[in-house]
Parts: C-alpha cells; sequence; structure tokens
C-alpha cells in the first residue's frame, strides 16, 4: 500500500490539490511483486536446511498454481492458492515462522497435509488463515494496547464496539483480489518522478524474503538499473558490529538488514535506527 498512497500522494502535489515537500518513501519487505516471493519460498527454505526436497516439491506445486491463477488474472482465486501455499510450507517446515524463520509456530493451527487440499477455492480458509498468521501473531503488540488503552481512554469519543484492528480481517476480504496483484510499475513510476526510493529487507523474513525482493527489483524499468547493481556495496556498521548492507544510485537505495526478519525494527533496532537516520539525513 505504500507505492499507491506516495504516489497518490505524488499525484496530488504535483496537480497542486496538495502543498507538501514530499521528499521520499521506504518499502520495508513490501508486498511489491506477489509472485516472486511465493515462488522463492521453496529455494529461500531449501537452502537454509528448513525443508527438503519432498518439502521443495510439495511447496512449488502449490506456488505453480498460485502462479496459474496469477497468468489467468484470477485474483482471487490466486489469494486464495497463495493461502493455501503458506499452510504448504507451515506443514512441511514443522512451522517456520513467515516473520521470522528462525523462529517457529508450534500452536496447534498447523494442517496436516491431508486437510489442506479440500480448502480449494474456500474464501472463508483463506481469511481464516491470514488471521491466524498474520494478524493474531501482533494482536497485543505495543501499539494495539496503547491504541486500545491510554489512547482510546484521551480521546473519550471512540465507541465501545470499535477496536483497534479489530477490521483488518474484513478490510483483507474486501482487498482480496488486489492482493496477489504487482505494483511493480508504481515503484519504477515513484523512481522516474525523483522521489528517493529507499527499499529495504530483512535476511531472515520469509513472507517477503530478500531473494525475491531481488527478483522484483530485476523488473523495474529504470534505465539504470544494471548501473546500481554494479555499484559499490558498503555495510551499515554499529560499534563496529556489520548489521546490513547498502547499495545506492541516484535516488534509489536499497538496504539488506541482518538478523532481522520482516519486522526489521523490532529484530535489529539499532541497525534499522542507523538506516533511518541515514535516509533521512540524504
Amino acid at each position: 500500500m505504500t507505492t499507491s498512497f506516495a504516489k497518490a500522494l505524488n499525484d496530488a502535489i504535483k496537480a497542486g490539490k496538495i502543498n507538501s515537500n514530499f521528499r521520499g518513501v521506504a518499502l520495508g519487505d513490501s508486498w511489491i511483486e506477489p509472485m516472486d516471493f511465493v515462488n522463492t519460498w521453496a529455494p529461500y527454505l531449501f537452502n537454509t536446511a528448513e525443508i527438503n526436497q519432498d518439502g521443495y516439491d510439495k511447496i512449488s506445486l502449490w506456488a505453480n498454481r498460485t502462479q496459474a491463477a496469477c497468468d489467468a488474472k484470477q485474483w482471487a482465486s490466486a489469494t486464495n492458492f497463495w493461502s493455501i501455499t503458506e499452510s504448504v510450507v507451515e506443514s512441511v517446515s514443522a512451522g517456520v515462522d513467515f516473520y521470522n524463520i528462525l523462529d517457529r509456530n508450534t500452536s496447534d493451527d498447523l494442517l496436516e497435509e491431508k486437510e489442506i487440499a479440500q480448502f480449494v477455492g474456500n474464501q472463508k480458509f483463506t481469511s481464516q488463515r491470514f488471521r491466524e498468521k498474520h494478524l493474531r501473531k501482533y494482536a497485543a503488540d505495543p501499539l494495539a494496547l496503547y491504541m486500545n488503552g491510554p489512547n482510546r481512554e484521551y480521546l473519550g469519543i471512540i465507541p465501545d464496539n470499535v477496536i483497534w484492528g479489530g477490521q483488518s480481517n474484513q478490510v483483507f476480504d474486501y482487498l482480496s483480489v488486489d492482493f496477489m496483484q504487482s505494483v511493480t510499475s508504481v515503484v519504477d513510476e515513484l523512481i522516474n518522478s525523483g522521489i528517493s526510493v529507499n527499499i529495504y529487507s530483512g535476511n531472515l523474513d520469509l513472507i517477503c524474503c530478500t531473494i525475491g525482493t531481488v527478483r522484483w527489483m530485476n523488473r523495474l524499468k529504470w534505465k539504470n538499473l544494471s548501473k546500481f547493481w554494479s555499484s559499490p556495496r558498503t555495510t551499515l556498521e554499529v560499534d563496529g558490529v556489520i548489521v546490513g548492507f547498502k547499495q545506492t544510485l541516484d535516488n534509489v537505495a536499497f538496504y539488506t538488514i541482518l538478523d532481522a526478519g520482516h519486522m526489521v525494527p523490532s529484530d535489529q533496532g539499532e541497525g534499522a535506527l542507523l538506516m533511518v537516520n541515514e535516509i533521512i539525513q540524504n
């Protein structure tokens, strides 16, 4: 969504509808080209010893079905197959965590392989699995506790039946047709408009794994893409310890943050702060 918000804001500024000194955007472990991630889950997990060849083949089977649905522009089906592919990943990897492969989902939510295929075309299943894997995990994070606690009390106007985050699943249902569609072209638009585009990826993230990020970046039609990849790669260091790498050219920067998953700031706070300060200063 960051890309769409950035484009809408930039377009409004150009049209004179909004007066803002909009300078740049950060795309952190962003779901830009969904199939570039889904198609790299199997090789990423295989090469980190999280799965064996049998697991690789089972994930690839459902990834291919997801790809076929995308190719046919059957977006609702693609989202359903994506969710099933995630369930297969959990099943064959003994619950590897999508947000950080060093973690494990040890709950009773893991499905047996024989249970998975029955959910083809079942939107209720897709929503349920999305909620279990990507919403419930952070339902009690500090932001949610603050919004539903001190902030609610301070404002004093929020109805009792309105809960921060309570609409997340309905929003996902509504946007499920958009979820598997590419927005790489929007990133190109932002780059070509001169906006600072900062891309970052935690090397332990699975859902938006780094190899998938590199793959979608290689789809960019940006004229200086080849020069970008041949530009110097520098280190990010905190107290002499390497916490990440950076490549920059013109108005594009790519940060790889080490020892971090999908939630880079919570996994690698010092490295994330260093990156944010660099982005702001530049």
